[in-house]
């Protein structure tokens, strides 16, 4: 029985925003408590949550009931120390893990049933790396066959799990996400999102 797991990168200082955007107001709750609970309905208690900046900040304004906490000290060195560390624990915990998928909390338009769709391709493809597909591109949610996992534990810097991507094109296959290119890191990004869901 495969075992899967998702890390849910959210260590970032938020500097372009202004406030943790961790907390910002989403569909009813934050942009975290949602992600972490798009995550539940796929991955159930199989979720590690690394925080950064404002980690305890955070963790005072959020429920985060049966998702494994990682705090990563060196936050400042970008998403691949956050990769790395995310990973780890869940190795930890989960020494069978099979594969794990990796996702970002300020991506709007994530869904459970997108997240559904990758695990089931990563089953029945047999490749080893499955990426969402939007604007010509391969990106996150994304998810990595065991047989990568040194490449991610040793990402350091800004390199986060597009790198590992690029350098294996064939061993990737894309399920498409819609708006998947949106992200949201300024004021105004915000402003527009809100904008669009109240119309």
């Amino acid at each position: 029985m495969k075992q899967f797991a998702v890390v849910i990168l959210a260590a970032g200082s938020s500097s372009r925003m202004g406030s943790p955007k961790q907390l910002l107001a989403h569909k009813g709750s934050t942009f975290l408590e949602h992600t972490i609970q798009t995550a539940r309905h796929v991955f159930g208690e199989n979720i590690f949550l690394v925080l950064g900046a404002n980690a305890g900040f955070i963790l005072d304004k959020i429920h985060t009931s049966s998702v494994h906490i990682i705090i990563n000290d060196h936050w400042e060195h970008g998403m691949g120390s956050s990769i790395a560390v995310g990973l780890d624990k869940a190795i930890e915990i989960m020494p069978d893990l099979s594969a794990v998928m990796f996702m970002t909390i300020d991506q709007p338009y994530i869904n459970a049933e997108h997240l559904r769709d990758i695990v089931s391709r990563c089953v029945e493809s047999g490749k080893p790396i499955v990426a969402s597909g939007y604007k010509g591109t391969a990106g996150i949610p994304a998810m990595f066959d065991k047989k990568f996992f040194p490449g991610l534990l040793n990402l350091d810097g800004d390199k986060g799990a597009k790198e590992i991507i690029k350098l294996h094109p064939d061993s990737t296959t894309l399920v498409p996400l819609a708006f998947g290119e949106i992200d949201i890191d300024t004021p105004e990004q915000y402003a527009a999102l809100k904008q669009r869901e109240n119309k």
